[in-house]
């Protein structure tokens, strides 16, 4: 039978368990240290112009983007020179009752506009990866509308909800990528962006 240890297990089988236990430990050491290096989002801007898609592949928008509760923004608005002194920022992503306003939590029904510049030195085709956005949204890149998913509204009769998963490509204008991804919920328990959004090389997504 081979040698045992003191609990009269072969130890064989001790070492293949102590090596299963190792190697997910480094996995999951490997996966905190790959997600801490990655850029976030500060004040509504990220910056990866230091990031290789190539190697380290895609990255999740994470971090605070723009926030503008009870509102519908377009990038036309934001194309103005404006203005705005009652800009906030939301960590992304988070169910809007996460959120404190005036040490107020937000409610999870409700519509808000969110809004993110990103830096890139690529300028190679890129694509964004979207799930789990309650209930419904559109989504603008660089003044472009490339996204619905169901129709957002300012209550339930004018919303359709809808549950999908999209992916848009594009290429990034002059080194800048604008996002403006304006969401509604009057259907479901949590309401906002529950999901990071990826952001990589269109081949990767």
């Amino acid at each position: 039978m081979g040698p045992q240890n003191q609990d009269g297990l072969p130890m064989w089988r001790v070492q293949y368990y102590r090596w299963i236990i190792i190697t997910t430990c480094l996995l999951f050491i490997s996966a905190c240290l790959y997600e801490s290096r990655q850029p976030s989002a500060v004040q509504g801007e990220l910056d990866v112009s230091g990031w290789n898609f190539v190697r380290d592949g895609s990255i999740a928008l994470n971090g605070e983007w723009e926030f503008y509760w009870n509102q519908l923004r377009t990038p036309a608005y934001f194309s103005s020179n404006r203005l705005d002194l009652e800009t906030k920022f939301i960590m992304f992503p988070h169910a809007w009752d996460a959120y404190k306003d005036r040490n107020a939590s937000l409610p999870s029904q409700g519509y808000a506009t969110y809004r993110l510049i990103i830096s890139t030195e690529s300028a190679e085709l890129k694509a964004l990866r979207l799930n789990k956005i309650l209930s419904a949204y559109r989504l603008w890149v660089n003044g472009e509308l490339l996204a619905t998913s169901g129709v957002v509204g300012i209550d339930a009769e004018a919303e359709t909800p809808e549950l999908s998963l999209k992916i848009v490509e594009f290429t990034p204008q002059q080194n800048r990528v604008e996002i403006v991804l304006q969401v509604s919920n009057h259907n479901y328990r949590d309401g906002g962006v529950i999901e990071s959004i990826l952001f990589g090389a269109a081949k990767q997504i």
